[in-house]
């Protein structure tokens, strides 16, 4: 609460390091919201080896995933946003990409579920950062590496 200035609807990083507790394959969620899931960009694991986003805003629903990871041990996540540039990074790779349009508004809150008391965090988390602009490639490596 009370971190809405440090965090911008336009463009940003959500970047993360966490693993799930073993055995759970329930969708766990940490998402950048205006405290609804109707505006919201989340970062999330839906299986044992999957990460995905979703980015809700005044466009149609922008997803992307990747399969392959294993969830148990600790990755580094990042999401970038910006409209036209939209990235997925994991472990220092550049996984998603999408020049899709977005559009943000009223972000001022980080949530460990989808901004609506759905799909709650249950795992570690070692790292959790949200940078106001959106981080060139070079940076996104480094610090998902």
């Amino acid at each position: 609460d009370g971190i809405g200035s440090l965090i911008n609807s336009t463009e940003g990083v959500l970047f993360v390091e966490v693993a799930t507790q073993e055995g759970n394959t329930a969708s766990n969620v940490i998402s950048i919201n205006n405290g609804t899931s109707s505006v919201m960009i989340a970062l999330y694991y839906y299986s044992n080896d999957g990460i995905a986003f979703d980015i809700f805003s005044s466009s149609p629903v922008l997803s992307g995933n990747i399969t392959g990871v294993n969830t148990n041990n600790f990755n580094k996540i990042a999401l970038k946003y910006k409209s036209g540039d939209v990235a997925l990074w994991v472990n220092g790779v550049e996984v998603v990409t999408s020049s899709n349009a977005i559009s943000l508004t009223g972000l001022n809150k980080i949530s460990f579920d989808y901004g609506n008391n759905n799909f709650n965090f249950n795992g570690k988390v070692k790292q959790l950062q949200v940078y106001k602009t959106a981080l060139t490639d070079d940076t996104l490596a480094l610090l998902t590496t």
